[in-house]
């Protein structure tokens, strides 16, 4: 069971024990897909609170967008 705590009481051993992973949805390829991708891997063990990310391509923008708005109303 998820125990919530008031932000004060957060520690930084909470947010390494998290498992908290930032995703990116995004619709660049190419150069500009590899590079969001880069910056994911890049991020994934270089900060204090062990947070990993990642970047996806979700395709054109429409279907970014359609995929974030349908994320948002779950």
């Amino acid at each position: 069971m998820l125990q919530r705590l008031a932000a004060e009481e957060i520690t930084l051993e909470d947010l390494r024990n998290a498992g908290i992973m930032l995703e990116l949805w995004h619709a660049q390829t190419n150069e500009n897909g590899g590079a969001l991708d880069k910056v994911g891997a890049l991020s994934n063990g270089t900060n204090e609170y062990d947070i990993k990310g990642n970047a996806t391509c979700q395709g054109v923008y429409g279907d970014c967008h359609k995929k974030i708005l349908n994320a948002l109303a779950t």
